[in-house]
């Protein structure tokens, strides 16, 4: 059940921007439950970060335009550290193509 890379990026991009809206209006409501969002949130990134340092090339190639696409609105929303999240994505795919060409 493939979808084209643009479809998947839009997907990432919409659901980006709707859990920085979410976590927005829970910061909002209530600045300790806001906290614990952004927590969770925070562990969540690292535990994808760990996941892609060890996938496969071809696993990293399929998420490319959805992490290039987040990591652009990310950039364009000033979320530095999801942008950081982003580069390392890509550092991630970049080590896996020299571990495999070279």
């Amino acid at each position: 059940m493939g979808s084209s890379p643009l479809g998947q990026a839009l997907r990432a991009v919409i659901i980006y921007v709707a859990v920085l809206i979410l976590a927005y209006l829970v910061g909002l409501v209530n600045a300790t439950a806001g906290i614990w969002l952004t927590l969770i949130l925070l562990l969540a990134s690292v535990g994808d970060m760990l996941k892609n340092s060890e996938a496969s090339l071809r696993f990293l190639w399929k998420r490319l335009p959805s992490a290039l696409a987040t990591m652009l609105v990310a950039l364009v929303l000033g979320q530095t550290l999801d942008y950081v999240f982003g580069l390392l994505f890509v550092v991630f795919l970049i080590l896996r193509m020299v571990e495999r060409y070279l």
